[in-house]
C-alpha cells in the first residue's frame, strides 16, 4: 500500500508463458490503496507503465494515475506485447480537451500486432481517449473490453482501429462534459 511516484517500463521477460504469468497487484486487494503515478513531460516519457515487448503481464487492483497536463498517458503497449490483462483497476488522467492527440490517451496501443488483450472491470477517468487501440493488421483478434466504466473522455471512450472482431461488452459510459 502507498503512493509511488515513478515510471515503469517492462521489457520482454524470458520464461513468461501461458503457465508463467507475471501479475502486478495491490497487496491489500484494494485498488485505492496502491497508487502508481507519474508526470509525463514529453512523447518519450508519456506513460506510467509501458509494456515494451512484454508478454503475459497482468495489472490488477491498482490505481494508475497521470499527473501531467500535456502528456497524460498511463499505459503504453508497444512492440508486440501479447496476452496483456488489465483488471479491477483505476486509470485516472486529467480531463483534457485536446482531441486526437495520442499524448492524451489513458491506454494507448498503436505499434505492432499486440494479441490477446483483455481489459475488464476498470474505471477510466478523463483523457481525450480512454482506450486507443490501433493495430497495423486486420487479422489481429482477441481484444476484449468488458464491464468497465468510462467517465469524462473528451473525444472517445473507446477507439479501436484495424482490429478483427473486437469485443466491447457491458461497459458503462458517462460524461459530465456536455
Amino acid at each position: 500500500a502507498g503512493t509511488y511516484t515513478e515510471q515503469v517500463s517492462i521489457p520482454n521477460i524470458t520464461g513468461t508463458s501461458s503457465t508463467n504469468n507475471i501479475t502486478f497487484q495491490s497487496e491489500t486487494g484494494d485498488s485505492s490503496t496502491t497508487i502508481i503515478q507519474f508526470t509525463g513531460t514529453s512523447p518519450s516519457n508519456n506513460y506510467v507503465i509501458k509494456l515494451d515487448g512484454a508478454d503475459y503481464i497482468t495489472l490488477n487492483k491498482l490505481t494508475l494515475k497521470s499527473t501531467g497536463t500535456n502528456y497524460t498517458g498511463i499505459v503504453l503497449i508497444q512492440n508486440v506485447s501479447n496476452n496483456f490483462k488489465l483488471s479491477n483497476s483505476v486509470l485516472d488522467g486529467p480531463l483534457t480537451m485536446a482531441a486526437g492527440i495520442s499524448a492524451k490517451h489513458l491506454l494507448n496501443s498503436t505499434t505492432g500486432i499486440n494479441l490477446h488483450q483483455t481489459i475488464t472491470n476498470n474505471l477510466f477517468k478523463g483523457g481525450a481517449r480512454a482506450v486507443n487501440y490501433q493495430s497495423n493488421n486486420t487479422t489481429v483478434n482477441d481484444f476484449i473490453i468488458r464491464d468497465n466504466v468510462f467517465q469524462d473522455q473528451y473525444e472517445y471512450a473507446v477507439y479501436v482501429y484495424l482490429t478483427k472482431s473486437p469485443k466491447v461488452i457491458s461497459n458503462t459510459f458517462t460524461s459530465t462534459l456536455f
